[in-house]
């Protein structure tokens, strides 16, 4: 797994409109690993902490046109949700891809977790309930197969 800041990105999920966007590339077009490819979304940097590597969100795009999103906190794996698209693989492993996520104020979320909408290219996929606070990201984790960039041109 690589690391990058979001600060780096400059990408702050606190600013005023709550969200984050970056552009997502695999390397590998025709990518058939079967546990896909992850972009993770950590509150610590997770090279320099042996206490936290929790994920607060797990963006883990597969083969076969299935997304699948969860959380890992206090080492174990939450409630994943499977999304199945037939495009996801043209989508998510044949091009390049903006994914974003903006965190909502649902009067209704619980306490202690944080909604957000999960959008690829603009559109929106889902509404991720998040049994943890996403506003505290500050780190992504990504696997070696993929780029993550903040700027169009740098693909």
């Amino acid at each position: 797994m690589l690391y990058v800041s979001l600060s780096s990105l400059d990408q702050n999920i606190n600013d005023p409109d709550r969200k984050i966007s970056i552009l997502v590339e695999c390397k590998e077009k025709s990518f058939k690993q079967e546990s896909g490819v992850a972009v993770n979304f950590f509150a610590a940097n997770p090279r320099q902490t042996n206490e936290n590597r929790d994920i607060l969100f797990h963006f883990n795009p597969r083969p076969r046109n299935t997304l699948v999103l969860n959380t890992f906190l206090q080492n174990g794996w939450q409630e994943e949700v499977f999304l199945r698209d037939d495009e996801f693989s043209t989508k998510l492993f044949e091009n390049p891809f903006k994914l974003t996520i903006k965190v909502t104020d649902a009067e209704d979320t619980p306490k202690q977790m944080t909604a957000f909408g999960v959008f690829v290219n603009d559109a929106f996929l889902t509404t991720y309930l998040c049994p943890a606070d996403i506003t505290m990201a500050s780190f992504i984790g990504f696997s070696p197969n993929l780029r993550i960039s903040a700027n169009i041109e740098d693909f």
